[in-house]
């Protein structure tokens, strides 16, 4: 079995002084052949001064995954997505903002989290409801 590795890209502790922080999250989990980048955070330019400073390439990222629409896991969004490579999976909770999938290019590969999905093997994404959520679909890695 691969090790994983999960790198904090975006949260709100400071403990490291070179990485921008602020309310929000967003991270990149490497397991396998593939690199996901989970949430980006609540400041666009925090979120990309950070990717620059931990050396991510955003060519090099297999799949996207935004837990919910909420602003503070999805600064950037359409930024972020252009700067991904034509191959990368996106994956969106089944209820997802209209606005937002508006801004995803129609030549993208756009998959809805309903339930449990499976995006390679041993690596799974599966859908909450609840409080957390405002009573809208989440997804987790």
């Amino acid at each position: 079995m691969s090790p994983i590795k999960i790198t904090i890209i975006y949260d709100n502790n400071p403990y490291l002084t070179e990485l921008k922080h602020g309310w929000g999250f967003s991270c990149l989990v490497e397991f396998a052949n593939k690199k996901i980048i989970f949430d980006t955070g609540g400041d666009k330019s925090a979120f990309f001064h950070n990717i620059q400073k931990l050396g991510i390439n955003l060519d090099a990222i297999t799949d996207i995954v935004f837990s919910h629409q909420h602003w503070d896991h999805t600064a950037g969004f359409s930024d972020v997505i252009e700067g991904l490579n034509s191959t990368c999976e996106i994956y969106v909770p089944f209820k997802f903002d209209s606005r937002l999938l508006d801004q995803i290019p129609k030549d993208r590969s756009l998959n809805f989290v309903k339930d449990i999905i499976e995006i390679d093997s041993q690596i799974f994404l599966m859908t909450l409801k609840g409080k957390f959520c405002d009573l809208q679909e989440c997804s987790y890695v």
